[in-house]
């Protein structure tokens, strides 16, 4: 995630905010651990169902039906996790690790993803 956040923001992709869905966001530790890796928050809105309940949004729009407000009102923001200070030089140093393994194995990855049918 830290690596596909670096990148967006190397292609000048703006990030504003972080709005975290699926079914890592429950439980918490997950969340936690992207939080703290990235070292930003991540906001959780209130169904984290995922790219359903953003299609549905969307196909509503879409065909003009009635909808109350905006997205930001129809899944308002439940908790916002915030990334832990503590835990920063050991994630730095740990993903300088994984920067490093992933430019050392890079070649053998793709060529083992273009094997794939």
């Amino acid at each position: 995630m830290r690596h596909n956040l670096a990148a967006m923001a190397d292609a000048g992709a703006p990030q504003t905010r972080l709005v975290a869905v699926g079914g890592g966001t429950t439980g918490g530790l997950w969340t936690r651990i992207v939080s703290d890796v990235i070292a930003r928050p991540q906001e959780l809105p209130a169904h984290t169902v995922g790219a359903a309940h953003g299609d549905a949004f969307l196909a509503a729009l879409a065909t003009r039906q009635a909808i109350a407000g905006d997205i930001s009102e129809w899944n308002p923001i439940a908790t916002v996790v915030e990334p832990d200070p503590a835990t920063r030089s050991a994630y730095d140093e740990m993903y300088a690790q994984y920067r490093e393994l992933y430019g050392a194995t890079a070649d053998i990855a793709h060529s083992l993803a273009a094997r794939q049918t």
